[in-house]
C-alpha cells in the first residue's frame, strides 16, 4: 500500500485532488516553511494518538495532515486506508496574517499583559495565535472523519468533504449546516483535550 504522500501525489497527478501536491512550501519564508513542516508532523502524530475519548470510540484509518496549493481552504477525505486532513498553503498564510493582526491589537495585548517593548513576545504571541487557529481548523476537519460526515466514495473516485459549495452527494444543505455546527463545536472540545 502506498504511503500518504504517494497517494496525494497520485490523486494530484490524476486531477482528483482539488489542488496540487506537493504544495509550494519552498516559496514561503524559510522560518514559516519550517514551522508548517513541523506542524505537519506534529498534527499527523497527534491525530494518530487520539484516544477513544476524543474519537468518540470511532475507529478511523491512519491520519495524515498535509498542505496543498488549492482554492479550497481545507478539506477532508479518506482514500487508500488513510484519513486525510488537508489545508491549503493560502489558508495557512491567511491564518498567519490574522494571527499577526491579532498579536498587535491593543485590547488583546492589554488583556494578556504582553510587553510590546519586547518584540520577541509579540512574535511569540503571533505564533501561538496561529497555532490556536490551525489547531481549531484541523480539529474541525478531524470531526468530519470521526462523526461520519464524510460520504462513502462511489465508483473509483474519491469524495471530498469541502466546506463551501453545493450539497454533497446524498446530502442536503440543512444537513451539512448541522454537520458544520457539529464540527465547530466538537473542534472546541478537541482543542481543549489537545491543550491538556
Amino acid at each position: 500500500m502506498p504511503g500518504p504522500e504517494a497517494v496525494l501525489t497520485e490523486l494530484s497527478d490524476s486531477g482528483e485532488l482539488p489542488g496540487t501536491y506537493p504544495a509550494s512550501l519552498d516559496q514561503l519564508e524559510p522560518s514559516f516553511r519550517s514551522f508548517l513542516l513541523l506542524l505537519r508532523s506534529a498534527f499527523t502524530t497527534g491525530l494518530n494518538q487520539a484516544n477513544a475519548n476524543v474519537t468518540d470510540g470511532v475507529a478511523c484509518p491512519t491520519f495524515h495532515f498535509d498542505y496543498v496549493d488549492s482554492p479550497e481552504p481545507a478539506f477532508a477525505f479518506q482514500h487508500e486506508g488513510c484519513a486525510f486532513i488537508i489545508v491549503s498553503v493560502e489558508m495557512a498564510k491567511l491564518l498567519m496574517q490574522l494571527a499577526g493582526t491579532l498579536s498587535l491589537t491593543q485590547p488583546i495585548l492589554k488583556l494578556l499583559a504582553i510587553d510590546v517593548t519586547h518584540p520577541d513576545m509579540v512574535d511569540l504571541l503571533r505564533m501561538v495565535l496561529f497555532l490556536v487557529e490551525l489547531n481549531f481548523l484541523v480539529c474541525h476537519e478531524f470531526t468530519h472523519h470521526v462523526h461520519g460526515h464524510l460520504p462513502a466514495p462511489f465508483g473509483k473516485g474519491i469524495v471530498i468533504w469541502k466546506e463551501f459549495g453545493g450539497a454533497m452527494p446524498g446530502g442536503t444543505r440543512l444537513e451539512e449546516q448541522a454537520q458544520e455546527a457539529d464540527a465547530d463545536s466538537y473542534a472546541v472540545l478537541c482543542s481543549i483535550y489537545s491543550s491538556e
